[in-house]
């Protein structure tokens, strides 16, 4: 009876289960083929996908090892859900057992549902944690750097104002020195200008933190006088110098050019230091400023600059971080000497800026030296008298000066009158206004703020309205951009000068002006003198021009040359009404290149944005007819 019970047993098994046994190189030694059909002939490797991907794991099964999968959806032949089995019985036979799972498939997908949502529930909490994690560094993050852009802050205005002391106090003493009638009154006039033009340099650059901030600090390339600059420097410290009693001396090599090009207000910022810190810590004895030619040729020079004292000095162990920012000498007394520290931080970094290596020596109680060299290009002695005269003549300008400011006005009357224009000045608003609705003017100089309020709404006005002076153009003066920007971002043209007023910047202006002041000679021979009528052809130029304009530039965006000869022969009449000889002149000279074939292209741009300045001219010769 228990035999029966048995053999029902394994026929019920066997439809639901399959041995084989086959070598390690995949060949059947036997199978029941139950449940998948096997071909004695061929490997099992060849046989079934699956058997292929373990064609190299399978002969390096240890003997007596498994293989399990205990749950495996299986595809060939068949479609089903297969427990399966690979054992290494011994050295050259493997057994491979199958059992059929597919009833089980409701249960065993409840179950693998559950696995798969508990996977999902431990990634997701790891992402939590990891959002968490990543919220907690962003949040140390900002607060990191919030504190560095408040170090920035207070290392930023330490630094200001340890630039800002020194001239301060040259500007002083040079000022009590003028109180009595010396005969150095001039030489002291001169430095006091240096000083305080390095000085407003300076909150230029407060004016401007993010600039500095950034790192985005640009050098100028401009012609100046090295000795000259020196000499002011020197003067400009003589004062408290002889206060102290200490000797002064700067010398400057004889064979250094009249002439060279950098960036002056940097070297000066720099000296201005170097020599701040001499005088600073040297009670007794002397301190040299000097400059020394080491390398010299038609183009360019390099010179050495040295500011040495025989002041107090500082040890060899503080000597490596004094030029970082806030280091100070140990015990030096702050209440006696002042200072942030910041100063020789400043002057390396400018140097290096500058393409130098600040080097510095020092023994306590002996003095100290400090030097570096750098490499200037030579210019030509014209390129300095260019840069500091006016050579157009302005005396045919009228101008409408709006200012409050006594020293400002005091500058501008001197100015006026040194260029010879024909200039009103008012104080307020009210008096500009009216000054505006009663007289043409050439061109129009005004603070924004008045004494009696903002001249922007004055200026807006103006600009937008179709009245006298409409077209005039304006030079705004302001100690900040902040009014100016507000226009600009209107699409409001002008010239803008920052406060101080610079003349050779103003006297720039003016000057561009007047080159393209209209002449109405020509429109009023053809309108023999027909006011309406020449009137109604400033109408159609104002509103012809721009149009060919935006042609020409189409012209040299897409280097249509035959177009660029249409457009520049067409203006050929409204660039002769206009009366600037140089508009006319250059007119026919594009015109001539174009048609002889040559790539002017450069110049044709250039002659483009020339026009709008004449056209503001045009309109406001058209509100004086």
């Amino acid at each position: 009876m228990s035999w029966d019970l048995q053999q029902i047993k394994l026929s019920l098994i066997a439809t639901k289960s399959q041995v084989t046994l086959f070598d390690v190189q995949g060949h059947i030694l036997e199978s029941c083929d139950t449940l998948l059909k096997t071909d004695k002939a061929v490997p099992l490797f060849d046989q079934f996908d699956f058997f292929g991907s373990l064609k190299d794991v399978i002969p390096q099964l240890p003997v007596g090892e498994k293989i399990e999968y205990p749950i495996m959806e299986w595809h060939e032949q068949l479609k089903a859900l297969f427990y399966i089995e690979l054992e290494r019985l011994d050295a050259n036979i493997i057994k491979w057992i199958i059992v059929d799972q597919t009833h089980e498939k409701g249960g065993l997908q409840v179950i693998q549902q559950a696995r798969n949502n508990a996977t999902i529930n431990e990634e997701l909490l790891e992402m939590q944690r990891r959002y968490l994690e990543m919220e907690k560094q962003l949040l140390d993050y900002k607060n990191e750097e919030l504190k560095r852009v408040q170090q920035f802050k207070s290392q930023f205005f330490a630094e200001m104002s340890h630039e800002m002391r020194t001239p301060l106090n040259s500007i002083a003493g040079l000022i009590s020195l003028l109180k009595v009638d010396h005969k150095e009154n001039l030489e002291y006039l001169s430095a006091l200008r240096s000083t305080s033009n390095h000085l407003n340099s300076i909150i230029n650059d407060v004016l401007d933190l993010s600039k500095i901030e950034a790192g985005r600090l640009k050098l100028e390339d401009k012609p100046f006088d090295l000795t000259k600059m020196m000499q002011e420097i020197a003067t400009g410290f003589r004062v408290q110098a002889d206060q102290k009693g200490v000797e002064l001396k700067c010398r400057t090599d004889k064979n250094i050019p009249q002439v060279i090009s950098g960036d002056v207000v940097r070297i000066s910022q720099v000296l201005y230091n170097l020599v701040g810190n001499a005088i600073k810590f040297t009670d007794k004895g002397w301190i040299k400023l000097s400059a020394q030619i080491t390398h010299l040729t038609n183009d360019e020079c390099k010179v050495f600059f040295q500011i040495s004292d025989t002041g107090k000095g500082i040890s060899a162990t503080e000597l490596a971080g004094i030029m970082e920012p806030y280091q100070q000498v140990t015990g030096q007394d702050h209440k006696r000497y002042g200072g942030t520290g910041l100063g020789m931080g400043i002057a390396r970094q400018l140097i290096e800026l500058m393409g130098g290596k600040l080097n510095m020596t020092s023994e306590e109680n002996l003095g100290t030296s400090v030097s570096f060299e750098l490499l200037f290009p030579v210019s030509n002695s014209d390129a300095l008298d260019m840069e500091n005269n006016i050579s157009v003549n302005l005396e045919n300008i009228s101008v409408l000066i709006a200012e409050d400011d006594v020293v400002a006005i005091t500058m501008l009357k001197a100015l006026a009158e040194k260029w010879s224009l024909k200039s009103d000045f008012v104080k307020r608003v009210d008096h500009m206004e009216s000054a505006l609705t009663t007289t043409s003017y050439d061109a129009i100089v005004t603070d924004i703020n008045l004494e009696d309020g903002s001249a922007i709404n004055t200026i807006k006005n103006l600009i937008n309205g179709d009245g006298l002076n409409s077209g005039t153009p304006i030079v705004l003066l302001s100690g900040d951009s902040a009014g100016y920007d507000t226009l600009r971002k209107q699409n409001i043209e002008m010239h803008f000068l920052m406060k101080p007023i610079d003349p050779v910047a103003l006297g720039g202006v003016l000057q561009d002006i007047a080159s393209f002041k209209v002449d109405l000679t020509n429109l009023s021979l053809s309108a023999n003198g027909d006011t309406i009528l020449m009137k109604e052809l400033i109408s159609t130029i104002a509103m012809a021009l721009p149009e060919e304009i935006e042609r020409l530039k189409k012209s040299v965006e897409y280097q249509d040359m035959e177009l660029a000869s249409k457009v520049l022969h067409k203006i050929k009449p409204s660039i002769s009404y206009l009366g600037v000889q140089e508009l006319i002149d250059t007119r026919s000279h594009l015109y001539d290149s174009v048609h002889d074939g040559e790539d002017v292209s450069d110049e044709i741009l250039d002659f483009i944005n020339t026009i709008p300045m004449a056209l503001r001219s045009l309109e406001a010769q058209k509100s004086r007819l």
